[in-house]
């Protein structure tokens, strides 16, 4: 029993105090001497921790280092070019993406088909610089988008406007930055903070539109976790479809 508890308070007293944050403003970077660069992979600086061999990101246009949870997704995305194809950019031109308050990621809702049939009417895909790979807990439904997924709108997503809206808005309290809205019927809710999709006592997103009227605070509407996130890499239409062209050019080679 003392040595299970010895054991215990020797790994606490030399455990990695410098990586037990989630996130380091790269202006500080310097005080953390035993994190430090490795390498520059697409779009982001890596980090690692010689202590305790923790990676970290500096992904383009953010200001925090953000520490890797996700560490098999990661070296995956990092392994090669996640771009939609042709017809998925199609649709997410449709759903328009709403960028996160400092640029580095853009938020696609939509709903996904599976390559096994199963429809998630939730799932929202990233399109990423990289910041994104410190946010995710363990046990959410992560995973890369590839060719399989099939991308259509959902009935619950938020009109582009609304969302672009809970992205920038104040905060009047911690946490707490809300954006007014009002169904087709007349009634008025209170988004709390940035929001993708809406689902309350029978309105989803697309029955909502942004309402101008005064700060109110009625029928306050709290966020929830997607059912499913994506995530590709950030792109520009131009750039994507270009690339996607000249991936199935030899494809097409091959069946003449």
């Amino acid at each position: 029993m003392i040595s299970m508890i010895l054991d215990k308070y020797n790994k606490w007293r030399n455990r990695c105090r410098s990586c037990e944050v989630d996130g380091i403003h790269k202006s500080f970077i310097g005080q953390y001497k035993n994190i430090v660069a490795i390498s520059k992979i697409k779009t982001v600086i890596e980090y690692e921790c010689d202590k305790c061999e923790t990676l970290w990101v500096l992904a383009d246009n953010a200001q925090l280092i953000s520490k890797i949870v996700r560490k098999e997704l990661y070296a995956k995305w990092k392994s090669q070019s996640w771009l939609p194809t042709i017809n998925q950019m199609e649709i997410l031109n449709q759903i328009i993406g709403a960028p996160d308050y400092y640029e580095k990621d853009v938020y696609f809702p939509c709903k996904i088909r599976l390559p096994n049939g199963l429809q998630v009417q939730k799932a929202i895909l990233i399109a990423t610089t990289g910041d994104c790979f410190g946010k995710f807990p363990i046990d959410q439904n992560v995973t890369i988008l590839d060719d399989n997924h099939a991308i259509s709108p959902s009935d619950y997503a938020l009109p582009a406007d609304v969302r672009a809206a809970t992205m920038v808005a104040r905060e009047k309290s911690m946490g707490y930055a809300p954006v007014n809205v009002k169904d087709t019927s007349g009634n008025r809710y209170t988004l709390s903070s940035q929001m993708h999709f809406l689902e309350k006592n029978g309105v989803r997103g697309t029955d909502v539109i942004l309402d101008d009227s005064p700060y109110h605070g009625k029928n306050i509407v709290h966020p929830d976790w997607a059912e499913m996130y994506l995530i590709c890499d950030m792109f520009d239409c131009k750039t994507a479809k270009q690339e996607e062209l000249n991936r199935l050019a030899p494809l097409a080679e091959q069946s003449e």
